[in-house]
């Protein structure tokens, strides 16, 4: 199984599956492969893996530079750099991430995950946009999707997902993922933690901050667990998964 990993700080938050690259790049893009038609039909499954560390920043994970995911560096291709700088919350960010529209076009800013009237119109259309998990049932009604968060309104907004369970901490939202991951044919999930946002929030998002560092080092740690229950499925060989680590905003 070929395992394509992209770390990458972002504005206002990632689209779910295609994301622009910023910034600084590992390795080259490879060479173009053609093949003629009518030959092999064996397409590897492809997958798709978010894991989002939410308050994470870029420059300071470079600073931090923590073993997991400066492992995966070396096989991926990452930017620090924020890729929109757009002021954003943690509602907005995610609405963004999953629809891959702008705060702009959504409008969704509180835990509701609802968007208000955008205008004194009361009989103004208020437009909502398709989460990409809708994509996947339209397009790949076979894959199962699944959501991990403590956010239990985000759990809510994602209703769609075939896996949403309930976990309070991070490192139950780590242990649920590698459940699922040992137990499930997952074809897209999405894993978030927020321990990181919270030793921000009570301090600093800076790497001096040691409750902060310490955070990040300990998401990171999760992160390599993950990454070893990914590798350690009887598939992996047959697959080829999409692995994008990305924070909320910065």
């Amino acid at each position: 199984m070929k395992t394509y990993v992209n770390i990458k700080a972002v504005g206002y938050a990632a689209i779910l599956f295609v994301i622009t690259i910023t910034g600084c790049k590992k390795y080259d893009d490879p060479a173009p492969l053609f093949e003629e038609y009518g030959g092999d039909k064996t397409v590897a499954e492809r997958k798709v893996l978010i894991i989002s560390i939410d308050g994470l920043s870029g420059s300071e994970l470079k600073i931090i530079a923590p073993a997991a995911i400066k492992k995966l560096q070396a096989t991926s291709k990452y930017s620090y750099s924020v890729s929109n700088p757009q002021k954003t919350n943690d509602v907005s960010s995610w609405v963004s991430m999953m629809t891959g529209v702008s705060i702009n076009k959504h409008g969704i800013l509180d835990d509701s995950f609802l968007r208000g009237q955008v205008d004194d119109d009361d009989h103004t259309l208020i437009k909502y946009y398709t989460s990409t998990y809708d994509y996947v049932m339209q397009y790949k009604p076979t894959y199962k999707t699944a959501i991990i968060t403590p956010w239990a309104e985000l759990r809510k907004y994602m209703l769609l997902a075939n896996y949403t369970p309930e976990a309070k901490t991070d490192i139950e939202v780590k242990d649920s993922t590698i459940s699922l991951l040992k137990q499930k044919n997952i074809g897209a999930m999405v894993v978030n933690f927020k321990d990181v946002e919270a030793a921000g929030n009570q301090g600093e998002f800076l790497a001096s901050n040691e409750a902060y560092k310490s955070a990040v080092i300990k998401a990171d740690e999760y992160v390599g667990n993950i990454i070893d229950a990914l590798k350690s499925r009887k598939e992996y060989a047959t697959h080829n998964c999409l692995v994008i680590v990305t924070t909320n905003h910065a």
